[in-house]
């Protein structure tokens, strides 16, 4: 499986790792995986296509990673770009929650600010 997701700080931030070549199919069937788990709790989510050749072109086409940048526990939505893709992505992916990073420590190091700016404001 080109992608793999896991929690980096449970229960608020979640990454999906993706490596070697990413196809539309791969890319639905981790928004099914994440929308699971966002039907049940606020979730601050990192897409990391460092490793990846590309993003797909269709991955801006498809309709899930929109429901899943929309859905209200979604609390962030971040994408590490791969190396070779930096201004496409971050020209077709925008968003009042959606943030696009061309490192993994940089996009992380976003959602634990987040995480502890929303904390702070909920006390």
């Amino acid at each position: 499986m080109p992608f793999q997701t896991y929690w980096i700080d449970e229960p608020y931030i979640m990454v999906t790792e993706y490596v070697g070549r990413i196809h539309a199919g791969d890319i639905e069937m981790n928004m099914l995986e994440l929308s699971g788990i966002i039907q049940y709790q606020p979730v601050y989510v990192a897409l990391d296509f460092a490793r990846a050749e590309a993003v797909p072109v269709r991955f801006f086409e498809l309709s899930s990673p929109s429901q899943i940048i929309s859905h209200p526990n979604t609390r962030w939505f971040v994408v590490v770009n791969p190396k070779n893709d930096t201004s496409r992505t971050t020209r077709l992916l925008t968003g009042d929650k959606v943030k696009v990073f061309n490192d993994r420590k940089s996009a992380v190091a976003f959602l634990r600010g987040m995480v502890r700016l929303d904390a702070d404001a909920l006390t």
